[in-house]
């Protein structure tokens, strides 16, 4: 069952999740987006007080590595969560990496022998469907370099984000986040006039992209799936905001005089 979003933020709307709430439901998989962190406490307690406590809830963090909610890091809010650890991402690898990380003891043993061929001795198969989903160990030793280093990189992509937002924009609208949470894994902005946006930043020879430009329930590949949508919502804000949204440049290594290019095109746009 597909959740809507809140327009400000992008981020998973309580009330649409409320309304999809069913006994049938197995988990609830949570996305911080864009670097911003979903706050994990206030759905736990939705779920307790609709006698839905029973219901485990899953953190996909592959957008939010060190994001905080209150102090707590993500991927230490949820049951068990989920991390990309691709070149892109606020901490990356040199290829494809990724982890998962849990408190419970139960998934961790489950995990550990899904991720090794269901081995529970060498040779001994006693979980199926596992595989062989190591990471290696060049990967590691790189993310081991890097993690040190992780919160003055995403302070880095925070004071690129906050340099654009500073500045009365009408025409665009920057999304909502809370500062201390947000570690700017993208910037995206909202413009109703996005095609003439993109083709005009691209006149100034500034790379901006469409983080997403479809939605899942929308892939053509996945319609003969079963699937259901928040009947109440009917995911209206997800259709209106995919329409509007526009990444525009944020790396941790943006000189200043790359964030203020990127920046006057921004005014430069609102005076058109």
């Amino acid at each position: 069952m597909y959740v809507d979003i809140n327009e400000d933020n992008q981020l998973i709307d309580i009330t649409s999740l409320v309304n999809c709430l069913r006994s049938t439901v197995k988990a609830i998989v949570v996305t911080h987006l864009y670097g911003a962190a979903v706050n994990i406490a206030e759905i736990r307690k939705v779920l307790n007080d609709n006698n839905y406590a029973h219901i485990p809830i899953i953190e996909d963090c592959a957008q939010a590595h060190g994001a905080k909610v209150n102090t707590h890091r993500v991927g230490s809010l949820g049951n068990i969560a989920t991390f990309s650890f691709y070149p892109t991402k606020n901490l990356g690898a040199l290829g494809d990496a990724g982890a998962i990380t849990t408190s419970d003891p139960v998934l961790f043993d489950r995990i550990k022998k899904l991720h090794q061929y269901g081995w529970s001795t060498k040779y001994q198969i006693s979980v199926p469907y596992a595989r062989n989903s190591r990471m290696d160990e060049i990967q590691a030793a790189m993310l081991s370099i890097l993690l040190p280093h992780l919160d003055t990189i995403n302070q880095a992509r925070k004071s690129t984000w906050e340099r654009y937002c500073d500045f009365n924009y009408s025409k665009i609208k920057f999304l909502n986040y809370d500062q201390n949470d947000y570690v700017a894994h993208l910037a995206v902005i909202r413009v109703t006039e996005r095609d003439d946006f993109i083709a005009f930043m691209k006149s100034r020879n500034i790379a901006v992209d469409i983080h997403y430009p479809v939605l899942d329930c929308d892939q053509a590949a996945w319609q003969s799936l079963p699937m259901r949508i928040d009947n109440i919502t009917q995911l209206g804000t997800s259709r209106k905001s995919v329409g509007e949204i526009v990444s525009i440049p944020c790396f941790p290594f943006m000189t200043d005089r790359e964030t203020d290019t990127v920046k006057q095109a921004l005014i430069d746009w609102e005076n058109i």
